[in-house]
C-alpha cells in the first residue's frame, strides 16, 4: 500500500492514535510543507551533519496563528541537507513522524524525522514559491535527495494551495500571522536564574533578538554576540553566580566566567550597530571556540533566532550560553516589537523594572532635578565620551560601594588657611585657659563624606563619588569620624542595605542626578607645554602644579587644596609623576577625541582647538538625591553655607533635550561640599590617585569582573581623599 499524502495536522493525529506497538511503516507519512525557518547546517557529536527546519502548512492554523512542526534531518555531508529558504516549499517522502518529552516537562510535542542514507527511505524535493499566475504543473524543483518521480497531480494540487502561504513569507513585508509563542521562546526580560539555586540544569530557551555587538578579540577561545530586543533584564543580586547545564555546557566552567560589557564604539575585533538604541539591555551570548557555527556568525543590525541556548549568571549579570547543542537561524522581528518599542521611546521608559507611582513604588529616593529627562546608563555613558557637560537623571540601583571597610566613608578635611592663621594667633598669645580651650577646639578636624558607589540599570554600570552635602542628603547620616563611633557604622549599614535591596519585584531603585567630570590628557598638556617654552615658570616655593587651571581666586578652599597633607606630595605634579596608570588612561582615546577638541576646549572656556587639550570622561558624582524616609523631621538640619561654593572645571547644564532648555549657562556645584572642606580640584587629585588603577582604559565604564573588585578591595585601605 503505497504512502499517503496527508497535512501536518492529519499525520500528527494519525501517529498520536496509534498503539506504542505500531511499526516503524506505519509512523511514516507524505507531506507537503511550507518552511518558516531554517537553521544552520552543523556538526554532530558524530560524523554525521544535522539540520533543523520549522515547516507549517494551512492546516496547523489556530486562533493565536500557525504552529509549526520540526523537521530534523541528517545526513553524512551538508551538501545532501535541505538547506532550504524561508517561503520555499518542500514535500517530503517517507518522513517519519515521532513524538519527544521535553526536558522541562509538559506535553510531548510532535517532530519529523529524516536520516539520508541508506537504507532509509526517506527523501525530499525543494520548490521556489511560484509567481502570480504560474501553473503549478510547470513547478519544477531546484534540489532533490533519494527522489525518482517527481511532479503529478496531487504534487501540481499540493503546491497550488501552499503558493499563496509561501509567496507570503517569502515577500519583503510579509502578512503572514506569526507562529503562536512557544514555550520554549522567551523574552530578555523573562530570563531568571532557577529557583532552587542548587540547580545544576537551567531550562533550554529560545530567543528572537537583534545581534547588537560582536566581539572576536579572543575568537581563538571565545566570540561574545550582544543581543537585544528592547525589553530590560531582570534585576539579580551582584553576588549571584549560577553555572551553566553540567549537560550540555560543562566546558564553559573551566572558562572563569566573567561579566561582559557591551561594546560603545566599533575597535580592532569589534563590530557594533551604526547607532546603539537607548533602551534595553544588551545580553552577551557567550560562544566557546568549539561552538562557534560553521556557517559564519551573524552580522550586526541581524534578527536572529538563538535556539537551545542555556543560562549563566555571574555577579548578577544574567548571560546566555551557546552549545554544542545551540542553533541559530534567522529571523525577523515580532509585528508587536514596533509598537512596544515605539511607546517605551515615547513615555520615557527607561526601566521597565521600577514600580510607577501609582503603585506601591520601589524607588527610594526622589530627584530634584525635576526639569531633566531620565535617560539610561547606556546614554549617560555616550553623552560623557562626547564630552556633554550633564548633569543626567537616572534610574537605578546600587549594587556596591567602596571603600568595604564603612569606617573609612568619612575622612578629616584640613584646616583653611584663614583657620590656620587662627591657630598661630592663639600660639603667640600663649597662656589663658581659655585661649588653650579655643585652641583645642580649632585644631579638632571637621569631617566630610567621600565614597564611591557602584551603579547599574538594564543597560550598563558605572562607578561613581558621593561627596559632601549630597552623601549627607541621600543618607540622612552627618558626617562624623566613624572610626570612634559604631552606632553610626551600624547605622549607614543599614541605609545602604535598604538602598540595595533586591526582591522579586524588581529591587530597589534609586532617582539620581550625575554629572561627569572631564581631565586634560596628559600627554597633549606636555606636548603644549613643550611648544610654549617661553611661558613663565613658577616661582620655587609656590603650592602651583597641573592644578592651577582648577583653582578659583580668592576662594579659601582652593587655596587649602594647594596645601601638602600629610602622607600626600608636596604639589599636584609630583602625584601626577608617581601615577603612571593616570597616564596611560589619560593616553587612551585621545586619537578619537581629536575632532572634538575644539568643543570641549571652548566649554571650558578656551578660545578653539589650540586653547584646551582635548577632554574625556574621568569619573561621575552622584547629587540631587534625597531618600525621604531616612530623613526624620528634625533629625537633620542642612546648614547652607554663607560663602560661595567651589564650582568644577566643566560646571555647568547640558543644555540639551534633557535640561528642559536651550543652553543654559548657569553653573551649578557639582557636590555642595561644606565650607572649610576642600576644594574640588584636591578632590579629584585624591580620587584619581585612588581609583586610577580600577578604571577602563578608556575611561568610561568599570568591569566589574573578578580582577577589578579584587583591586578595589585592596584599596579600601588607602584614603580616598
Amino acid at each position: 500500500m503505497p504512502t499517503p499524502v496527508e497535512t501536518l495536522a492529519h499525520a500528527i493525529e494519525r501517529v498520536r492514535s496509534l498503539s506504542s506497538y505500531s511499526g516503524y511503516k506505519d509512523k511514516e507519512t507524505n507531506i507537503f510543507a511550507v518552511v518558516y525557518e531554517c537553521d544552520q547546517a552543523r556538526q554532530t557529536r558524530g560524523t554525521d551533519m544535522i539540520i533543523t527546519l520549522s515547516l507549517m502548512d494551512d492546516s496547523m492554523q489556530s486562533p493565536t496563528g500557525h504552529q509549526v512542526v520540526e523537521l530534523i534531518v541528517f545526513g553524512p555531508s551538508t551538501n545532501d541537507l535541505p538547506q532550504a529558504q524561508r517561503g520555499d516549499i518542500i514535500e517530503l517522502r517517507h518522513v517519519l513522524v515521532q513524538f519527544w518529552d521535553p526536558p522541562t516537562g509538559g506535553p510531548s510535542r510532535p517532530q519529523l524525522f529524516g536520516k539520508l542514507s541508506r537504507p532509509h527511505p526517506f527523501g525530499y524535493l525543494l520548490y521556489k514559491p511560484a509567481a502570480p499566475g504560474a501553473a503549478a504543473e510547470a513547478a519544477q524543483p531546484y534540489k532533490t535527495f533519494n527522489v525518482t518521480r517527481i511532479g503529478g497531480e496531487v504534487a501540481a494540487q499540493k503546491l497550488a494551495a501552499l503558493w499563496p502561504l509561501a509567496s507570503d513569507l517569502a515577500g519583503p513585508t510579509s502578512t503572514a500571522r506569526e507562529p503562536s509563542a512557544s514555550p520554549y521562546l522567551h523574552r530578555i526580560k523573562d530570563l531568571d536564574a532557577p529557583e532552587d539555586p542548587t540547580r545544576e540544569r537551567p531550562p533550554c530557551i529560545d530567543m528572537r533578538v537583534q545581534v547588537l555587538a560582536v566581539d572576536r578579540r579572543k575568537q581563538d577561545e571565545e566570540v561574545v554576540l550582544f543581543v537585544w530586543d528592547a525589553t530590560d533584564v531582570r534585576p539579580l543580586p551582584a553576588d549571584l553566580a549560577m553555572l551553566p547545564s553540567i549537560w550540555r555546557d560543562a566546558e564553559l566552567k573551566v572558562s572563569r566566567p566573567r561579566r561582559r560589557t557591551l561594546p560603545l564604539v566599533p575597535t580592532a575585533g569589534v563590530d557594533v550597530v551604526p547607532e546603539l538604541p537607548p533602551l534595553g539591555s544588551a545580553v552577551p551570548v557567550v560562544m566557546e571556540a568549539g561552538n562557534v557555527p560553521r556557517g559564519g556568525l551573524p552580522a550586526v543590525g541581524s534578527w536572529i533566532k538563538l535556539k537551545v541556548v542555556g543560562l549563566l549568571a555571574v555577579q548578577g549579570q544574567m548571560q546566555v550560553v551557546f552549545g554544542h547543542s545551540s542553533r541559530i537561524t534567522d529571523a525577523q522581528p515580532s509585528t508587536h516589537f514596533e509598537a512596544f518599542y515605539k511607546t517605551r521611546l515615547n513615555n520615557d521608559d527607561t526601566s521597565e523594572w521600577p514600580a510607577d507611582e501609582a503603585r506601591d513604588s520601589n524607588i527610594v529616593t526622589s530627584c530634584s532635578r525635576r526639569d531633566l529627562r531620565h535617560i539610561t546608563l547606556r546614554q549617560v555613558q555616550q553623552r560623557a565620551a562626547q564630552r556633554h557637560l550633564g548633569p543626567f537623571r537616572v534610574l537605578l540601583r546600587l549594587t556596591g560601594y567602596l571603600p568595604r571597610d564603612l569606617r573609612q566613608w568619612c575622612k578629616p578635611l584640613p584646616a583653611t588657611p584663614k583657620q590656620q592663621q587662627s591657630s598661630d594667633a592663639g600660639n603667640a598669645a600663649g597662656a589663658g585657659s581659655s585661649s588653650q580651650q579655643q585652641q583645642q577646639q580649632q585644631q579638632q578636624p571637621s569631617w566630610e563624606w567621600a565614597a564611591h558607589l557602584l551603579l547599574e540599570d538594564a543597560t550598563g554600570d558605572l562607578r561613581a563619588l558621593l561627596l559632601g552635602r549630597e552623601a549627607t542628603r541621600l543618607l540622612g547620616l552627618p558626617p562624623t569620624d566613624l572610626s570612634c563611633h559604631a552606632e553610626d557604622v551600624q547605622q549607614l549599614q543599614q541605609r545602604l542595605d535598604a538602598l540595595s535591596a533586591v526582591d522579586q519585584y524588581g529591587g530597589t531603585w534609586m532617582d539620581v542626578a550625575l554629572t561627569p567630570v572631564y581631565t586634560a590628557a596628559q600627554q597633549q598638556q606636555q606636548q603644549d607645554q613643550q611648544q610654549q617654552p617661553q611661558q613663565p615658570q613658577p616661582e620655587a616655593g609656590t603650592n602651583e602644579g597641573s592644578q592651577e587651571g582648577h583653582q578659583q581666586p580668592g576662594q579659601e578652599q582652593q587655596e587649602a587644596a594647594a596645601q601638602p597633607q600629610q602622607g600626600e606630595p608636596a604639589a599636584a605634579g609630583q602625584q601626577q609623576q608617581q601615577q603612571p596608570e593616570q597616564q596611560q588612561r589619560d593616553q587612551h582615546g585621545t586619537d578619537q577625541q581629536q575632532q572634538g577638541q575644539g568643543a570641549g576646549a571652548a566649554a571650558a572656556g578656551g578660545a578653539g582647538p589650540s586653547a584646551q587639550p582635548a577632554r574625556q570622561p574621568w569619573l561621575f558624582i552622584v547629587h540631587d538625591a534625597v531618600c525621604p524616609h531616612m530623613l526624620a523631621e528634625g533629625e537633620l538640619q542642612l546648614q547652607e553655607d554663607g560663602g560661595q561654593q567651589p564650582e568644577l572645571e566643566h560646571a555647568g547644564d547640558d543644555g540639551g533635550q534633557d535640561s528642559g532648555g536651550a543652553g543654559s549657562s548657569r553653573k551649578r556645584p557639582r557636590a555642595e561640599v561644606a565650607a572649610g572642606s576642600r576644594s574640588w580640584a584636591a578632590l579629584q587629585e585624591g580620587a584619581h590617585a585612588s581609583g586610577a588603577a580600577a578604571a577602563r582604559a578608556d575611561g568610561m565604564q568599570q568591569k566589574l569582573d573578578p580582577a577589578a573588585r579584587a583591586a578595589w578591595e585592596q584599596r579600601d585601605a588607602m584614603a580616598f581623599m
